[in-house]
């Protein structure tokens, strides 16, 4: 993120910043990333972010000594498309 809070496309051939707050749109699976287009997030996918997307609910059970009973085992494993914004 920048200073004012704005951040920048994850998709490292682009780079763009954000002209105003949350104009960009984080990866639905991992909400780490983000992307200032449908085509950034694509190509961003296949180039990294395929190999290096955790779903939110495993990092989050792993730091809880309780994990939710009622996650789903294997979110995200064969993931073959990317993940919707």
């Amino acid at each position: 993120e920048e200073g004012g809070g704005l951040r920048l496309c994850s998709h490292a051939l682009c780079g763009r910043p954000e002209t105003r707050r949350h104009e960009f749109r984080r990866c639905s699976v991992c909400g780490v990333v983000n992307y200032c287009s449908r085509a950034c997030q694509a190509l961003h996918w296949k180039m990294a972010h395929k190999a290096e997307c955790t779903p939110m609910d495993r990092w989050l059970d792993g730091a809880n000594a309780n994990p939710n009973p009622n996650a789903v085992a294997g979110v995200g494993d064969a993931a073959v498309a990317a993940p919707a914004l």
